[in-house]
């Protein structure tokens, strides 16, 4: 009796294994990332620290050095609804921070800031300028 409800388990076991299973591989995962192009390349976010004399900090992303990201370079910060709240203005990149200098706009904490599409930029410097009066 045993021999054969082990008998009757192995063959169901291996009828189980025997059983096509459709697989999709065009799904994607919520890790992986479209192909192509973005328009907007992140290069990160606002740091939460306080902005002096119109310089404010971002925490880079690991994409930012995928592109030509240098000092210099022009970037906008937007916010989670993506509308454009400041021009900003590379000046030093150490590490995985930056440290940039606000020419139009005020960014908010936790800002994303992208390499801006012509189109983006355009949306951006419609911002006013950042006043400097003291």
């Amino acid at each position: 009796m045993r021999h054969a409800l082990r008998i009757l388990m192995f063959a169901g076991l291996v009828g189980c294994a025997h059983q096509s299973v459709e697989v999709n591989v065009t799904a994607t995962t919520g890790f992986e990332k479209p192909t192509g192009v973005p328009t907007n390349p992140r290069v990160g976010f606002v740091a939460r620290s306080a902005s002096t004399y119109g310089v404010v900090v971002i925490q880079l992303v690991r994409e930012a050095f995928q592109g030509p990201i240098k000092v210099d370079d022009i970037v906008v910060a937007r916010n989670r609804t993506l509308e454009p709240t400041a021009v900003l203005k590379i000046l030093e990149i150490r590490g995985m921070a930056a440290r940039v200098t606000i020419l139009r706009g005020q960014p908010g904490p936790e800002d994303e800031v992208v390499l801006p599409s012509h189109k983006l930029r355009e949306a951006a410097e419609a911002l006013p300028a950042l006043k400097t009066d003291t």
